[in-house]
């Protein structure tokens, strides 16, 4: 599964990419609502709304 090549990514990225633990949580509720999101094209816009998010949060 996806989520799982994303955990292997935490364990060598988690110190150089510090928005991995967001982005892992948002793959989880994708995986876990595959009724509501048939597809990932269904789902990126949430990605895309936690990227703008993150940004504002790391603009202060």
């Amino acid at each position: 599964m996806f989520i799982q090549y994303i955990a292997k990514c935490y364990v060598v990225c988690s110190n150089k990419f510090i928005y991995i633990n967001a982005i892992t949580e948002k793959l989880k509720e994708y995986e876990n609502n595959r009724e509501k999101y048939p597809t990932f094209d269904d789902f990126h816009p949430k990605l895309i709304e936690l990227f703008k998010e993150l940004s504002e949060k790391q603009k202060g």
